[in-house]
């Protein structure tokens, strides 16, 4: 190779470094802090009510029912249907909060064939409001959007039934686990301005 290429090889290289270092200089720049006030974040939670005691009824065929005086007795037979009421005391603070209440039961659970509904009160006064799709209610909501902490005890109703077309593999199953049964709240994203 001859000088003069040799040459502008070794140039082209040292501009290329010299380019690819182009990064490293320091450009002007500055900063300053805003004069502003200070935020916090809120809280969403829900726990059984002190002092509410669970009440058990056995609502088979119809009518007022009657009262079980000790679920852990209870066997079951297709068609038969009880109902748990128990309260819960949700606590909210929030300026934009929505939380999703529901009833759930662990993937991991089974309950051998029994069904579970919750619904949770939605009567005048209520912070619950009911979410309907169709005419049907999908899911509760309760709102603590005005950034306020707040405190409000929910009746909740959890119906539990054995279907009536249910299948010899529903047969003698013991210690099913009722308390498996999780009452959630769940924050709900902000609904977007139109």
């Amino acid at each position: 190779m001859n000088k003069l290429i040799k040459g502008a090889v070794t140039g082209a290289a040292g501009i290329a470094l010299l380019l690819g270092g182009a990064g490293t200089f320091a450009a002007w720049n500055a900063n300053t802090s805003i004069a502003t006030g200070k935020v916090a974040t809120g809280h969403l939670g829900v726990q059984l009510t002190p002092n509410s005691s669970a009440s058990w009824t056995d609502l088979t065929g119809g009518g007022a029912g009657t009262p079980i005086t000790d679920v852990n007795d209870y066997v079951f037979a297709p068609g038969d249907h009880i109902q748990l009421k128990q309260n819960v005391t949700v606590t909210a603070q929030g300026n934009n909060l929505t939380g999703k209440l529901s009833a759930t039961i662990p993937a991991a659970t089974d309950l051998s064939g029994l069904t579970v509904t919750a619904s949770f009160d939605t009567s005048a006064g209520s912070k619950v409001t009911a979410h309907t799709t169709g005419g049907v209610i999908d899911y509760y909501t309760i709102d603590a959007s005005d950034g306020a902490a707040t405190s409000f005890v929910v009746p909740v109703t959890v119906d539990v039934t054995l279907p009536a077309a249910s299948d010899n593999t529903t047969m003698n199953k013991s210690d099913i686990d009722l308390s498996t049964i999780l009452i959630s709240l769940k924050e709900l994203a902000p609904v977007p301005a139109s």
